[in-house]
């Protein structure tokens, strides 16, 4: 009698957490729906240096829903039509995709070139449309925009997948349990690298600079050595060249190594 009472008391438990977390994810999905800018309203905006008083405007595709101010709109149009680009060419290579439009917010605010992706919360992605300076790493691109498109979606893509197990934790709490969200920053930015090098003429992956410091470490026999690099120190941070990309440099190559033995 005792077991059956606390088995019902945590199924009970279980079923009205789900209901809460369902009931939450349902209002905030219908609210953002009449809210340009979620991912201000979700307290990223003031860390963003974004301002609910800009004019702001939202454009809608197939699988994305893309905000900008007023004068980024020929910008914004631009990203959906590589967002769309990146959709074909990327989500069956990566054998998923996001059951919900992907929010999507464009701005140049600031004079670098940056780009930030979570699926956690269905936060989306930010692209900051300012191209790199000359001296940066990913300054060797075709079409800054659309190797950014690139690189961010594939996080999103990486991040959002859930199977088995996990598909039954969303539907309870919602876009929280999402395991490929916690893998090692080496992974996560060396698959983006990998795949921004594969699908564009430019990357990371071509880039001079990763050459040169890559081919420095192996004259002077620095890799797999304590003074520089070693596995446990690909996530960085590294306070030798290239320093906060070490994840970036050496998760390429390692994504790049991965993806050659496997073909």
């Amino acid at each position: 009698m005792k077991k059956r009472f606390w088995r019902s008391l945590i199924l009970g438990g279980w079923f009205a957490t789900g209901a809460v977390f369902t009931a939450a994810a349902m209002k905030g999905e219908a609210e953002a729906a009449h809210r340009p800018l979620s991912i201000a309203s979700q307290g990223h905006g003031d860390e963003l240096g974004l301002s609910p008083f800009w004019d702001w405007k939202t454009i809608e595709s197939d699988h994305f829903r893309v905000t900008f101010p007023k004068e980024l709109e020929l910008t914004a149009r631009r990203s959906a039509a590589y967002l769309e680009e990146a959709h074909l060419l990327l989500s069956g290579l990566m054998h998923w995709e996001p059951r919900y439009r992907v929010q999507v917010v464009v701005v140049d605010n600031a004079d670098m070139a940056n780009g930030l992706a979570a699926a956690v919360a269905r936060f989306g992605m930010v692209l900051f449309a300012t191209p790199p300076d000359n001296w940066f790493s990913t300054a060797y691109y075709e079409d800054w925009l659309r190797l950014l498109v690139i690189h961010e979606y594939t996080h999103i893509l990486n991040m959002d997948v859930t199977r088995g197990l996990y598909d039954g934790l969303r539907v309870i709490f919602g876009d929280a349990a999402l395991p490929n969200s916690i893998w090692p920053t080496w992974m996560l930015e060396g698959l983006a690298v990998y795949l921004e090098t594969r699908m564009t003429g430019g990357g990371r992956g071509r880039s001079p600079y990763y050459e040169m410091i890559l081919r420095a470490a192996v004259e002077r026999d620095l890799l797999n050595n304590p003074s520089y690099i070693t596995l446990d120190k690909v996530n960085g941070p590294n306070p030798l060249p290239p320093g906060g990309e070490t994840p970036y440099l050496f998760g390429y190559q390692l994504m790049n190594q991965v993806a050659r033995d496997a073909s």
